[in-house]
């Protein structure tokens, strides 16, 4: 019988060393994600400011060859604005008439 508690004992101390393994492995784990997560939020963070950027940028551009024709064509620029406007105009017309029905 001794060799039997002997057998427990020894049972009870591998399966603590096994808990204790586990343990500094989900620590080791937890410490890897949380740094693989932060580098990926920077990368991501930074190519959101660049796409930004880019964004502007060429919104500006637009914006800069819209005033060039406007001021070289202002007849032709109202015409489309008007008939824009109109255009819309028929279109939120339309669409409230069948929402009534």
């Amino acid at each position: 019988m001794p060799k039997r508690k002997t057998n427990a004992t020894s049972d009870m101390q591998h399966i603590q060393e096994d808990i204790d393994s586990l343990k500094e492995n989900m620590f080791s784990l937890t410490k890897h994600l949380q740094e693989n997560g932060t580098s990926r939020l920077t990368d991501a963070g930074k190519k959101i400011r660049e796409r930004v950027e880019e964004v502007q940028e060429n919104s500006v551009n637009e914006l800069h060859k819209i005033e060039g024709h406007v001021q070289e064509k202002p007849g032709q620029s109202m015409l489309l604005a008007f008939c824009a406007g109109l255009a819309i105009s028929r279109l939120m017309k339309g669409s409230n008439n069948r929402r009534s029905v």
